[in-house]
């Protein structure tokens, strides 16, 4: 009688275990994305050997189901306002909205580890949509100027006023007309508050620029008019108004 001779372990159908690979693919994202070629060719023979737990490996790796749930945060972010760009290592802060996709950034860390899986696809998906439809909805689609756009309109048309002029809640502009601000929405990081003095002017009509200066160092923080809030901030070196120039000096 002939013995049955045993299954060689590289028979097709002769399943690997599946839930190690799926736990390898988050111990992977987790620690480096250098791993994801190995976890790429062991999948790629759990498929050979048994493609049901081939897939059920892959529906439940993090190199699936982190994507899947980044390009769904980010099509609902879209539409609400609340979704970031999403970088790596030092990025500027997150209260400045992109010129272009009109969304704030933020930083996934130095070493990015992970980025493919969860900042590439929210990315792309910014990108898509706002190639379609348009900015990010419910935030500032108002004129943005440049730093040196900003700079140079303060430079012309830009009028100095004291720090407690500005907390007062109404300010004049060059031009004698009066527009309301809320000082309680800027950050006090941002140096309004320990300014020596104060220079503002309107860019097109929608954006208030608002200059902090103190000594030779000037902070510019870019006001949407129609709700008050800031969205972006600038900073220059400047040559310090001379003694006579300043407010209550004339």
């Amino acid at each position: 009688m002939d013995r049955e001779h045993p299954k060689s372990c590289l028979t097709r159908g002769q399943p690997l275990d599946y839930r190690l690979l799926i736990t390898g693919s988050w111990l992977g994202f987790a620690l480096t994305e250098l791993l994801f070629p190995i976890w790429l060719g062991l999948a790629i023979a759990q498929f050979w050997y048994d493609r049901r737990r081939g897939w059920l490996a892959l529906a439940f790796s993090s190199y699936v189901v982190l994507p899947v749930i980044m390009t769904l945060l980010a099509f609902g972010g879209y539409f609400t306002g609340s979704v970031h760009l999403l970088g790596t290592g030092y990025m500027r802060p997150p209260y400045d909205l992109h010129p272009v996709y009109r969304c704030k950034a933020s930083s996934i860390g130095c070493l990015g580890t992970g980025y493919f899986w969860t900042a590439l696809p929210n990315n792309l998906v910014i990108e898509g949509m706002t190639g379609l439809l348009g900015p990010v909805k419910r935030n500032y689609h108002g004129p943005y100027p440049s730093d040196h756009e900003a700079w140079t309109t303060l430079d012309t048309l830009g009028k100095t006023i004291s720090p407690a002029n500005f907390e007062t809640g109404t300010v004049e502009l060059s031009d004698g007309r009066s527009i309301a601000v809320d000082p309680g929405l800027i950050p006090s990081r941002w140096c309004i508050y320990e300014a020596e003095n104060i220079r503002i002017a309107l860019y097109e009509e929608k954006c208030l620029l608002v200059e902090a200066r103190r000594g030779d160092n000037a902070t510019t923080i870019m006001i949407d008019r129609s709700t008050g809030k800031p969205f972006t901030r600038c900073n220059r070196s400047i040559d310090p108004l001379p003694h006579n120039d300043l407010p209550g000096n004339q």
